[in-house]
């Protein structure tokens, strides 16, 4: 059983936490997770580190837990010297941070830990700290009720991240979804490599450019030929995938049935879409009462809506089972829905 730790932003909390939960699903483990404000606790037969950093957008860092003890024992005699001889070698760099998670520590005592800590594994492995570029980071961390020693990574995926935002793609559109809630809703719809994913209101690409770097087959429609053509181009880096953009109109899909493993999809709404108020809900629930038609057993659909239009509802009353429902908050004037099911 491997024990290990996620920091996720803060940005919007429940996201955070649902696209954990839901990429643990998607790992098909047996994982037991423990939520500490924006830390979570994982139990699990399977070590998620790395799956975890590679795919989620909002986690922060990640790493395994190599002991736990009491808070009150200082001098870490819980934790095994060949734990720590085997976790930093002699040839690597390593630093020690610590992070409270309980109320009252005081600067001081986390301070004088990591002195401690760190002078520890200088005398056991002859190893060198580094506070720039450590090969080793190792973690420790306070809880309410305990003291968690870890070896820490951090996300690269986020930087990456904002590599791709809007204005950085061959083709801006102010309508475009940021880089970093588009992964989250292909995390969210259950994206692996090799499924179909379908954005039936892809405009300019966003969250089709997230679908296809995670390795999916991709398909985008829009009414919109200039919206697809700066898709097209925005796809461009992802030509050795399969994908395919196609002047559609939602509510007549060009498809076979049974043909979509996801749908992720953020539909037009706002000053800046090209179809708005009774029209734009018409157009989606329209494309919502097809989906049984469109989508294989077990797929997943996660969709991302204005709070005016009322996303859940419809779904619900199409007999659509929710598994997730998240409030997005942009600005004074608009909210977003982040709603996902599965079939």
């Amino acid at each position: 059983m491997h024990t290990f730790f996620v920091t996720i932003s803060g940005e919007n909390i429940n996201l955070a936490k649902a696209e954990i939960d839901s990429l643990i699903g998607l790992a098909e483990t047996d994982a037991k997770v423990t939520w500490l404000g924006q830390l979570a606790y994982i139990e699990s037969t399977y070590d998620l580190t790395h799956f975890l950093l590679d795919r989620a957008a909002m986690t922060k860092e990640a790493g395994v837990v190599i002991g736990q003890g009491p808070l009150s024992d200082t001098s870490m005699e819980w934790l095994s010297d060949d734990v720590l001889m085997t976790c930093v070698k002699p040839t690597e760099t390593f630093s020690v941070r610590t992070k409270s998670l309980a109320a009252g520590r005081r600067v001081e005592q986390r301070e004088r830990l990591s002195v401690l800590l760190g002078a520890r594994i200088r005398n056991l492995t002859n190893a060198r700290v580094s506070l720039d570029k450590p090969d080793v980071k190792v973690l420790v961390i306070m809880t309410a009720d305990r003291t968690l020693v870890c070896i820490s990574n951090e996300s690269r995926l986020r930087q990456e991240l904002r590599l791709r935002e809007p204005g950085r793609r061959p083709f801006f559109h102010p309508s475009m979804m940021n880089s970093q809630l588009a992964r989250v809703i292909c995390n969210l719809a259950g994206v692996r490599s090799k499924a179909t994913v379908l954005d039936p209101f892809c405009g300019s690409g966003g969250i089709l450019c997230e679908a296809a770097t995670l390795g999916a087959k991709v398909l985008g429609w829009d009414l919109s030929w200039r919206l697809l053509m700066g898709a097209r181009k925005n796809l461009t880096e992802s030509l050795d995938r399969e994908t395919s953009v196609i002047q559609a109109d939602s509510r007549w899909p060009p498809l076979q049935a049974k043909q979509v493993d996801c749908i992720t999809t953020d539909p037009p709404y706002g000053r800046t879409s090209s179809t708005r108020g009774a029209k734009a809900i018409k157009l989606v629930l329209t494309f919502l009462e097809s989906i049984p038609e469109i989508v294989r057993e077990e797929g997943r659909l996660c969709i991302c809506g204005s709070h005016e239009m009322r996303i859940k509802e419809m779904m619900q009353d199409l007999g659509f089972a929710i598994k997730y429902h998240i409030l997005v908050p942009v600005h004074r004037g608009l909210t977003r829905e982040v709603t996902a099911a599965q079939f």
